[in-house]
């Protein structure tokens, strides 16, 4: 695979486990997203797939000229795939996919735009759940759209849904400097409700932000193979993800404002 020369504009990391029905798709669309696919950088992790997924990844070399291909024997979760994506990026920006999803083309050329004339730390963006062959556009919950926000205003008030309640980590795009902050990385180890930490982390510790109207990334839901339709001890994943963000807010300067939002 093509080895790097200078440094792309987008980064995008893929952790895949047993995608082969979808992961063409996936790779398919990273290939009409920007004009010069020389500025895009594709990490796709193999979680331990048993199916097949990583030889259909390798097969998308001619068509994506920088793409890594990284595997692991045994499967270690999405969040620890990410944070093994994130070590071998090197990009300006940062986006995730996963593997059953996919961006419309051009999407991270108009995230990319946006963050660099808006000059924030991270985008986020609308999308659409397809399911059940219904497609159906969900919004970010802030409507002050296209302009420069502080990422704190988008956790309060408690009685309503917000943008930190918008977790999904594929729904925008983040520059490389809260990577360089510790801003990116996902809690090792776990399989399920890794993004909510994540998206504290970055709403508490992040200096800006903005909310880009776009709606040119799909959500499969309901696809058997993803860790929200498991029904195993995986899913009490959820309680030492929260025990992070009660953590990180116990040790905020106005814990007493973030309590009852957390709760």
């Amino acid at each position: 695979m093509t080895a790097i020369h200078a440094r792309p504009r987008v980064s995008v990391v893929v952790p895949a486990k047993d995608q082969a029905a979808f992961v063409d798709d996936a790779l398919g669309s990273l290939a009409r997203q920007l004009d010069d696919l020389h500025d895009l950088e594709v990490v796709v992790v193999d979680d331990g797939s048993t199916d097949g997924t990583g030889e259909l990844v390798a097969q998308h070399d001619a068509r994506l000229p920088v793409l890594r291909l990284l595997r692991n024997e045994t499967p270690v979760g999405p969040a620890s795939a990410r944070n093994q994506g994130l070590a071998e990026v090197h990009g300006r920006f940062v986006a995730f996919l996963d593997p059953d999803d996919w961006f419309a083309p051009r999407h991270l050329q108009h995230l990319a735009d946006a963050l660099e004339t808006l000059d924030v730390d991270f985008v986020r963006t609308d999308h659409v759940r397809h399911e059940g062959g219904r497609r159906t556009v969900r919004r970010v919950p802030e409507h002050r759209r296209g302009t420069p926000l502080d990422p704190r205003s988008g956790i309060g008030p408690a009685d309503r849904t917000t943008p930190v309640d918008y977790c999904f980590p594929p729904f925008g795009l983040y520059d490389a400097r809260l990577l360089e902050d510790g801003l990116l990385t996902f809690p090792s180890g776990r399989f399920t409700a890794e993004d909510r930490p994540w998206i504290w982390d970055l709403h508490l510790h992040a200096r800006s932000y903005a909310v880009v109207d776009s709606v040119g990334a799909f959500y499969r839901r309901g696809v058997p193979t993803s860790l929200t339709q498991v029904r195993d001890p995986r899913q009490l994943d959820f309680l030492p993800c929260y025990d992070l963000i009660l953590a990180m807010i116990r040790e905020d300067h106005e814990p007493e404002t973030l309590w009852p939002k957390a709760v």
